[in-house]
């Protein structure tokens, strides 16, 4: 974690009460993998398990761990992403909590309570200054009562939006970018979210998954891609849904719910006077990385998102987008004037 808000927090065990100990750590657990692999997330209206959860590691290779252990056995997992971001136009320290996990046969037991509430209790104390924030479905009553409990308050309403083809079409011009253009699509994008908030392009950005759509020679829009599997286990309605999948022709070619494989686009840049064509760009990446559906994250305030809404056409999934709280705690710091950017993609 070198480099981050932070590597003044020691590898230690910071909270030992009542058999339940509490441990932070730099370096991924060798059993994460595994651990993770028998979570179900999501609420009552989508659940779904990571397949590829070293995808998950790779974005955040600057990841800390929170470990849970209850009567010497591990019963929690607690990832902790501490990157400076931008927040009202400064840079500050910030640490993004994803992957709470708690061990399925000891739900119920208030352990998540526990992970949550000892955990921001400890960065606040190495955190002087900055933010800690996370994402929570907007219809997960329960875990937003929690957040708000302990400190955490609403700042953004974010949309997952799903894009989708069914038969994506070869689109002329779009290519993987050079290398050598990584930096001055870093600057498109800072430019396009001038204003927005929680921004990290300079370690988020990875030129190995970016690609772009070239016009006349010109670069018009770029994107990032990245390929993710969940297996969704419930879809809502009782399960109604699930079973009705391979009877619905155009969802049965679009989604399989034991291996649903989609590219997670982020980093979403187009020309001032070029909007359209980054849908272009969209489906051509689906058809170069041969795909058929991709999800984008928005906060429903950024005038980016709007514009960019305002002109194409999403697919026949549009209808089945989920929305997300961005729950923060901000030590020492005003609140936000601007909407956020999502360069984040996480649990």
């Amino acid at each position: 974690m070198q480099g981050s808000p932070l590597t003044v927090l020691p590898e230690k065990v910071f909270h030992e009460e009542d058999d339940i100990v509490l441990r932070f750590e730099h370096v991924r657990p060798s059993w994460a993998d595994e651990f993770l692999g028998e979570i179900e997330w999501g609420t009552k209206g989508l659940r779904y398990r990571l397949l590829e959860r070293e995808a998950m590691f790779r974005a955040f290779p600057d990841m800390g761990w929170v470990v849970m252990e209850h009567a010497g056995e591990r019963v929690g997992l607690y990832g902790l992403v501490a990157r400076n971001r931008t927040w009202n136009g400064k840079r500050v320290p910030t640490v993004y909590r994803t992957l709470l996990a708690i061990r399925p046969d000891r739900k119920g037991q208030s352990l998540g309570r526990q992970l949550v509430d000892k955990t921001r209790r400890f960065v606040h104390d190495h955190l002087k200054r900055g933010l800690i924030f996370g994402f929570i479905e907007s219809d997960n009553t329960p875990s937003l009562k929690l957040a708000h409990r302990v400190g955490y308050e609403p700042s953004a309403q974010i949309a997952l939006v799903n894009f989708a083809r069914t038969r994506p079409r070869h689109v002329s011009g779009v290519r993987r970018l050079r290398v050598d253009e990584a930096e001055p699509l870093r600057e498109r994008l800072e430019r396009l979210y001038a204003g927005h908030q929680l921004a990290d392009f300079e370690l988020s950005l990875r030129p190995e998954q970016c690609w772009g759509l070239e016009r006349a020679g010109r670069l018009v829009a770029a994107l990032q891609a990245e390929p993710r599997r969940i297996e969704l286990t419930d879809l809502g309605y009782g399960g109604l849904l699930k079973r009705a999948l391979p009877w619905i022709p155009v969802l049965r070619t679009l989604v399989d719910p034991s291996d649903y494989r989609f590219l997670w686009f982020q980093h979403i840049w187009f020309a001032e006077d070029r909007t359209e064509d980054c849908y272009d760009l969209m489906e051509g990446v689906l058809h170069a990385e041969g795909y058929r559906l991709a999800n984008l994250q928005w906060d429903l305030a950024s005038p980016v998102y709007r514009t960019w809404k305002r002109v194409g056409r999403l697919g026949p999934l549009a209808a089945f987008g989920y929305r997300f709280r961005l729950m923060a705690e901000r030590v020492e710091l005003p609140r936000a004037e601007g909407p956020c950017v999502m360069t984040i993609s996480g649990v």
